[in-house]
């Protein structure tokens, strides 16, 4: 298991971000997701099997939010 910190450009309401995140973990592979409004930050835990950051940074752009780095 891996764990990344995704930078958010434009986090969304907290309404949005529980629909976003509900959805990252419905992927397999995907373990856990945890939502920092307050820093601007999506954590994400998976599997280095199934996924990279780059492809879970390509799911996190998909639903609308601008990644603008990975920690």
């Amino acid at each position: 298991m891996k764990a990344d910190k995704f930078i958010i450009n434009n986090m969304k309401d907290a309404d949005t971000m529980n629909g976003i995140k509900h959805t990252l973990t419905k992927q397999e592979g995907i373990i856990a997701v945890r939502v920092d409004m307050q820093a601007d930050t999506i954590t994400v835990d998976y599997d280095e099997d199934d996924y990279d950051s780059e492809r879970i940074k390509l799911l996190i752009n998909r639903e609308g939010l601008d990644v603008k780095g990975i920690k």
